[in-house]
């Protein structure tokens, strides 16, 4: 079945069949089965007899078995499949036991995907890491802290650079004993370039790579 709405096409023979589910019995019996598009966007479709929700009512009145298609968004999604289908709640929307990340598939070019890597490689970290790094970064929401040691002649020298996804991370950062004398900030990324430059920001170490490093767990 296919059907547009505003300008987007739902089509159940393009689109993933994630679940199913059917009810009613007679006229009344339906069944809806939930669809995935290539673009993530997730739809309806359902078809019953002709007195359940799906019933098409002819041009003389009388109504008659019909189907229909209905987009619905991501958390409408979550919520029938936790309604209708929660034995296939994880597979679709890939969720840890403490519901804070979700397993999801995205198209990107082989030469994004290559920058990608490399890049993950060479700051050590995995590449959900590293793409969710520049998606927090582009939100503002991670800090960096920039620790430093006076000079006597007035200059300081850059001794570490860490970022954090929360304030808590720099608050214990900030707190952490060192074995070196310094003084401890935390700034905004513009700031952390301005005081080290770029290259060490971009090759800074998360808070956990901090943390092991110093023994501090």
């Amino acid at each position: 079945m296919v059907k547009y709405y505003n300008n987007k096409m739902y089509d159940t023979d393009k689109a993933i069949k994630l679940c199913q589910r059917s009810g009613g019995s007679g006229s009344a019996e339906f069944a809806e089965e939930l669809y995935r598009k290539r673009t993530g966007e997730f739809f309806l479709h359902g078809s019953g007899g002709a007195l359940s929700n799906y019933a098409q009512r002819n041009t003389d009145g009388t109504l008659v078995q019909g189907e229909r298609i209905i987009p619905i968004s991501y958390a409408q999604a979550r919520e029938w499949v936790r309604a209708y289908a929660t034995d296939k709640f994880d597979d679709i929307f890939g969720v840890s036991e403490d519901d804070t990340k979700i397993r999801v598939s995205i198209m990107l070019s082989i030469r994004a995907i290559d920058y990608a890597k490399q890049e993950a490689a060479r700051r050590k970290q995995t590449i959900s890491s590293y793409l969710e790094g520049l998606i927090m970064d582009k939100m503002g929401d991670i800090t960096y802290g920039i620790a430093t040691m006076a000079n006597l002649d007035g200059s300081e020298d850059i001794l570490n650079v860490v970022y954090f996804y929360n304030s808590d991370e720099a608050a214990e950062w900030l707190k952490a004993p060192e074995s070196t004398p310094m003084e401890k900030r935390v700034v905004s990324r513009d700031e952390a370039i301005k005081c080290a430059g770029e290259n060490a920001v971009n090759n800074a170490d998360s808070y956990g790579d901090y943390v092991i490093n110093n023994r501090l767990l």
